[in-house]
């Protein structure tokens, strides 16, 4: 989302409050009825948890004048049968390599703790940056753990919506799917929702969607603000 630089931390200490309100569970129930899938289990991360979380990125570490500490959970007790797609808060690990999804092999054991505790150990300069905005919002995240779904065959496509408002779509990963008439095709699904009410930090959002053959509908795979629109605004309060 960000470089780990000046003003990357800039952008994401003004909109913090916006980035945080894109967390899964801090969405709109007419969002989240149309997310690909609901988590199967979500776990809260405490203000310790999260700084130990960021302290393990040497870039936010130096930055910040953090000690590194490990991260710890409580015993988890359960086995899952699934891959599992992981997120923290906002975030997931899709650019730590080998660490997309946890594979359900590691997760067929009577205390997965130590698993997710590999996982936040190994955190990104996006991850972190991003990260950051809990602590200049006071918020901590939570971790979800969504049942892995492979969208690799599939294109996505990315709404940017203004105050519940479709302003334009387009396919940021075309794949074999892909044909141009989708495109009116999604606004007029978006168009098909129940209208919502968006909050000052959902004014302006991207929503990344997918078509799922399972369910035969396009469904939400992830929801980001608008930092681009949202500088806007703030340079045009400053004028």
């Amino acid at each position: 989302m960000f470089d780990i630089n000046r003003k990357g931390f800039a952008s994401v200490e003004t909109h913090a409050q916006p980035i945080v309100s894109t967390e899964f569970e801090c969405l709109p129930s007419v969002l989240l009825n149309q997310f690909y899938a609901k988590p199967i289990e979500v776990l809260p991360v405490s203000h310790d948890q999260l700084l130990a979380v960021l302290s393990n990125n040497a870039h936010y570490r130096e930055r910040f004048g953090l000690t590194q500490l490990p991260v710890h959970f409580p015993a988890l007790p359960r086995a899952f049968s699934q891959s599992l797609f992981p997120k923290l808060g906002v975030v997931s690990w899709k650019d730590v390599v080998g660490m997309q999804t946890i594979p359900d092999a590691l997760l067929n054991t009577a205390d997965y703790s130590p698993v997710l505790e590999c996982w936040l150990n190994a955190i990104s300069d996006r991850m972190a940056l991003t990260l950051h905005a809990y602590r200049c919002s006071s918020n901590t995240p939570k971790l979800y753990l969504f049942p892995n779904q492979d969208f690799r065959e599939r294109s996505e496509y990315r709404l940017s919506v203004s105050h519940g408002e479709i302003q334009g779509v387009n396919c940021y990963c075309s794949r074999r799917d892909y044909h141009e008439e989708y495109l009116e095709e999604i606004k007029a699904w978006w168009s098909s929702l129940e209208p919502f009410e968006t909050s000052p930090n959902l004014t302006h959002i991207f929503v990344d969607i997918a078509w799922c053959k399972a369910r035969r509908a396009y469904v939400i795979i992830d929801v980001n603000p608008n930092l681009y629109l949202l500088d806007q605004e703030v340079e045009r309060r400053c004028v």
